[in-house]
């Protein structure tokens, strides 16, 4: 007799379900549900679960075959010992379902489930999954199996990002397993049920809820397959869910989280979104569509419901930029015209007219103050969002001023978009004035260095949360396409969409961006990131990809240089001479595209100082916030102590030289010097070599500490970017942030005072410690010296690697003051005394310190620098 469950599962239409677990296993009350609805009675489980969704099915019908590959195999084997209707199978799934079926006895249900854990191997052997078993069962003759496919979120067969795990990939669109269904048997029914899909036989026909039909069809939309008009009806219908269905469907995308940065798993963002729209949560809605459209959902009506969402919120502004974009990009989309006309009847069109004149657009000079010079212009009205749409060309962005060279410079333009002409590689912008920049195809014009200088120059005038928005030429979806099958013209059309038109001087596409490189650049330069890339609809399906950012944090103009320094590096295919020098005309040419656009406070000397220089003088009370936050020795004052303190004839010590930067400077700034340079790192010493090679630096691969000994240090020497990193303590959260973890190498370690008498040196006129949280250990293995005053100056860092030594700067002021050293802060142009401890100092933010030794008294530059501060307070 049969359960009132059975019952009600049988005469109640198919619903929408969250079938599956976090796992990837078959829920047990789905697979309930679907063997009594139709009465199953042996279950083929094809799958890469451990056995789970087999244990739960054996309990609803008479016999399981599971099927299993490899080591999934193995603990299929040990978990489903005991279930005495449970047989594992281990092969190939298309083999084993051939084998399986013709002997299969009553309703068989056929489970291809949770291929999103398969392993790259499996998938490679198994042929295209689910299609390669769709054909096995069809090969089979049985017309009478019910089919269920889980995982549906994998099946999109479009151009993935390129870090896509190899378990996501390889995948056929959901179409294309629908089409080999119906070559079963073209009267199969074939539903969406939420995040998987069954395939019903004609021998067991059911019914099914609106709202499962209407899902259905949303997937199956291909752009081109159905009516607009039946799309939008059948997904205005998704919204009217209710109890189970709604609760399933808002659940849905929490399965799809690990999915969602490569594209896959977005129809249930989509469907959660209309459920919230359809419940009155407007405000809510848009900004789930919002979220929707920068995960890259591949089709428009995204960007359609996001609009309607925020005018029925009430933002009708925003609503109608959007719609202005929308329209622009899908102007046969009739609806979003008429809103569009309905919210704003008398704006102009998307482009303003070609009969415009072009003397009636202002024009900006190259170096004035282009915020100022456009409220003038009557472009921006001050108090509003400065939203700037850069290189414009033929498109007129409402909501934007449009900038663009004038027509002259253009070859081919017939239509004017800009509302002002400037050379959009040259504006002088405010810090913090402007709301957003967006750049569509004129980012990758831009050589590797100048377009590092404007990414410097648009996050320093951008407002933190404020927006920047490239788009450019996928260069990894274009290579893709150029090792296709594809037509030789369409090849060609690539090449173009790669390297540009090159009618003129400016139609040069000088560097390739993608995915990843945005991610990897914005990133550093103190932005999130948001990245999709797409496709043209038509031939020659030229490949795109934009990248979304938005500033999260201020960073420092000698931060940003910093950072952009390690990017450049990043370009270069060895550490050789060559090579590194190749990084410094990088280097320099960034710093001369900055110089011509804008030189702020703080950072006027973007090159090494000219010997002669005035040595450091001495601050007053507003200058106590400076010297922090600066690793960039050309700016931060460390270069400027260098040529101070530093005469030829010196003995310099660099402990912690790294690839030998400091050195280099010191050899530079002082002919004559004597340089030692120590360095533990066996791969880093060996760079150290290559650089200092040819120079009178004496190069050393040894380590100071508090005693001689061979200590484990912690070192990235696969990855030489990191390189001054290298550490005694290890650095966890910073090694997570960044994605790296460093191992150990037995290095040796000196006492410096015995390394001093050991090679007969008696003095250091100038010791430089960077050793990343070891200074005071150098330290105290320097007593003696310290105490006989034979080191006359020294520099040390301070920073978070204290935290991660357990040392503080306390500790080393200490130290040093208890042997009569005076200390001061390094900043820019001055050095700011530390005559008293002071605990607002111990907040291990990075910066540098000199320590001068009694007898160094005679410094009569600071002398003189206090004596006029002096002058200053007695006159206040």
């Amino acid at each position: 007799m049969s359960s009132p469950h059975s019952d009600r599962a049988q005469n109640e239409p198919l619903r929408v379900w969250r079938a599956q677990t976090l796992s990837g296993s078959l829920r047990a009350d789905f697979l309930q549900d679907i063997t009594r609805r139709f009465g199953i009675t042996a279950m083929v489980d094809v799958g890469s679960d451990e056995g789970e969704s087999a244990v739960s099915a054996a309990t609803n019908v008479q016999a399981v075959d599971c099927v299993r590959s490899g080591p999934v195999a193995a603990a299929t084997r040990v978990r489903c010992k005991q279930v005495r209707n449970i047989t594992v199978h281990e092969g190939a799934a298309p083999e084993l379902i051939s084998q399986i079926l013709p002997s299969a006895t009553g309703r068989v249900l056929v489970s291809l489930n949770a291929y999103g854990r398969r392993d790259a191997e499996v998938v490679r052997r198994a042929g295209i999954p689910v299609i390669s078993e769709l054909q096995a069962i069809g090969r089979g003759g049985r017309k009478d199996v019910i089919i269920l496919i889980g995982d549906i979120r994998l099946f999109e067969n479009r151009a993935l990002a390129v870090e896509t795990p190899a378990h996501f990939c390889g995948f056929p669109s959901l179409n294309d397993v629908h089409r080999a269904v119906l070559a079963i048997d073209e009267a199969y029914q074939f539903l969406v049920l939420g995040d998987v899909a069954v395939a019903v036989p004609p021998a067991c026909p059911c019914e099914a809820t609106d709202v499962v039909q209407a899902i259905t069809i949303s997937r199956l939309f291909d752009g081109a397959n159905l009516p607009i008009e039946e799309l939008m009806s059948a997904e205005g219908v998704i919204g009217t869910a209710r109890g189970e269905e709604r609760a399933a469907l808002l659940a849905l995308p929490e399965a799809a989280r690990s999915s969602e940065a490569f594209g896959l798993g977005l129809h249930y963002r989509l469907w959660q979104a209309l459920v919230v729209m359809a419940g009155g949560q407007m405000s809510d809605a848009s900004e789930r569509f919002a979220e929707l459209v920068q995960l890259g959902f591949p089709q428009w009506r995204g960007r359609w419901y996001g609009c309607v969402s925020l005018h029925l919120a009430g933002n009708n502004v925003l609503a109608i930029e959007r719609l202005r974009e929308f329209v622009a990009g899908v102007p046969d989309f009739l609806p979003a015209q008429t809103l569009l006309k309905t919210l704003a009847p008398n704006l102009p069109a998307t482009a303003a007219p070609a009969s415009q004149p072009s003397k009636d657009r202002p024009r900006l000079n190259p170096g004035e103050d282009a915020c100022a010079a456009l409220i003038r212009c009557g472009v921006h009205r001050e108090g509003t969002p400065l939203r700037l749409h850069l290189g414009c060309g033929e498109k007129h962005f409402d909501g934007y001023v449009n900038v663009d060279y004038p027509p002259s410079e253009h070859t081919c333009q017939t239509v004017i978009g800009a509302d002002v002409f400037a050379d959009v590689t040259k504006l002088r912008l405010q810090p913090r004035s402007v709301d957003e920049i967006r750049l569509h195809h004129v980012f990758e014009h831009f050589k590797r260095s100048d377009a590092l200088g404007m990414l410097i120059i648009w996050h320093e005038a951008l407002k933190v949360g404020g927006r920047l928005h490239l788009e450019t030429p996928d260069v990894l979806g274009c290579a893709q396409q150029l090792v296709s099958d594809a037509p030789f013209g369409i090849k060609q059309a690539v090449i173009r969409h790669c390297f540009g038109s090159q009618e003129a001087g400016w139609a040069i596409h000088y560097d390739g961006w993608s995915e990843e490189k945005y991610r990897h650049v914005l990133s550093r330069l103190g932005f999130s990131v948001e990245t999709k890339t797409w496709r043209w609809a038509r031939p020659p399906y030229l490949a795109n990809v934009e990248a979304m950012a938005v500033k999260v944090t201020d960073m420092g103009r000698d931060e940003l240089l910093a950072a952009a320094d390690a990017l450049l590096r990043e370009y270069i295919v060895a550490e050789v001479p060559s090579e590194l020098g190749m990084w410094d005309v990088w280097r320099r040419d960034l710093r001369k595209y900055l110089a011509q656009i804008t030189t702020p406070a703080g950072a006027k000397d973007n090159v090494l100082p000219q010997r002669g220089m005035p040595m450091l003088r001495m601050a007053g009370e507003a200058a106590l916030n400076c010297g922090f936050d600066n690793d960039n020795p050309q700016t931060n004052g460390e270069f400027r102590v260098v040529h101070s303190f530093i005469k030829a004839g010196d003995t310099v010590f660099d402990v912690g030289a790294n690839i030998g930067d400091w050195s280099r400077a010191v050899l530079s700034a002082a002919p004559g010097v004597r340089v030692h340079a120590f360095e533990p790192t066996p791969s880093t010493f060996e760079i150290l070599s290559t650089n200092l090679g040819g120079t009178d630096a004496t190069l050393h691969r040894l380590a100071f500490a508090a005693m001689d000994e061979q200590r484990p240090l912690i070192c990235f020497e696969d990855r030489s970017e990191f390189s001054g990193m290298n550490s005694f303590f290890r650095r966890a959260d910073v090694e997570h942030r960044l994605g790296i973890h460093g191992t150990q190498t037995v290095v040796t370690a000196r006492r410096l005072d015995c390394f001093m008498a050991e090679i007969g040196i008696a003095e250091v006129s100038f010791l430089k410690i960077d050793t990343e949280g070891g200074e005071l250990e150098v330290l105290r293995g320097a007593s003696e010296a310290l105490g006989h005053e034979r080191i006359k100056v020294l520099q040390f860092e301070y920073g978070g690697t204290y935290r991660d030594a357990g040392i503080t700067l306390r500790e080393v002021y200490q130290y040093l003051t208890g042997f009569g050293y005076r200390v001061f802060r390094i900043c820019t142009d001055a050095l700011i005394a530390v005559d008293a401890w002071d605990s607002s100092l111990e907040n291990f933010r990075y910066s540098n310190y000199l320590a001068l030794a009694p007898g160094i008294v005679e410094q009569s530059a600071i002398q003189s620098a206090e004596r006029a501060l002096a002058s200053d307070r007695a006159h206040q």
